[in-house]
Parts: structure tokens; C-alpha cells; sequence
């Protein structure tokens, strides 16, 4: 129940009262890999990166599968400038999510910046329909 008590103050914006209800559903369930997400997403949107991080990476652990956790863990090095950690975190998520766009064109323009060509252009092609989206990179 605290679970979804959290997710519904995360939605409603409330970040406070989403962390307070999360931290006592991992009481009750000390390795939710949701609960960690939503907890980790919190902390993002009160920058408070290293909880985030922490929460992330404790999520990805429990569950390697959730690749909400590890595209959220990207951005948040990606911000840091982990650039490394990101492009580590970004190629999971793809993998797990062939049809996730976003993903790709994030991984994308990593792969670029950090002059690797041909693996932006493979990560840009699976982007596509975002790229239609949103126009092509420069």
C-alpha cells in the first residue's frame, strides 16, 4: 500500500511525501526494484543526485531487467558528466527496450561526442521515429 501511496504523491508532485511513503513500503519489501525507481526518481526531481544515484543503482541491482532504472541512472550521470557510465547505462536500457527512441537518441549523441561514429550512427538509425520528432542532431 505504501508503494502506491508514494507513486501517487511522486505524481501528484510531491516529493516529500513520495519518499516518506516509499521508505516504509522498503521497510516492508527491502528489494523492490520499482519502489527503489520511484524512490531514486524523487530524490532526481529534488536534486538530490547521489540519493538518486544510490537508489538507481540499488534497483538495477536487485533487478538488472528494469531499464526505467538504468535510462533514469543515464541521465543523471549523463548530467554529471559520466559520460562513460551513462553510454553503460543507456546501451542496457536500449537493449531492453529495442523500441525505446529516446534511448537511443540519447545513447546516440553520447557515442558522438565522445567521437565514436559509428556506433552514434547505429544508435541515431534506431532512433528514428524520435528523431522525426524532434528533428536530426546537427
Amino acid at each position: 500500500a505504501y508503494r502506491h501511496l508514494g507513486r501517487a504523491y511522486f505524481h501528484m508532485n510531491d516529493f516529500g511525501a513520495a519518499i516518506k511513503a516509499l521508505k516504509q513500503s522498503l521497510e516492508l519489501e527491502k528489494n523492490n526494484s520499482t519502489t527503489l525507481l520511484f524512490l531514486g526518481l524523487c530524490y532526481h526531481k529534488l536534486k538530490e543526485d547521489d540519493n538518486a544515484a544510490g537508489c538507481l543503482a540499488k534497483a538495477i541491482a536487485v533487478n538488472p531487467g528494469n531499464a526505467n532504472a538504468r535510462y533514469s541512472l543515464g541521465q543523471i550521470y549523463e548530467e554529471q558528466g559520466k559520460i562513460d557510465d551513462a553510454i553503460a547505462q543507456y546501451a542496457a536500457a536500449g537493449e531492453l527496450l529495442p523500441e525505446a527512441a529516446d534511448v537511443h537518441y540519447r545513447l546516440g549523441r553520447l557515442y558522438d561526442r565522445v567521437g565514436k561514429k559509428d556506433e552514434a550512427f547505429r544508435a541515431y538509425q534506431r532512433s528514428g521515429p524520435y528523431l522525426n520528432r524532434i528533428g536530426a542532431p546537427e
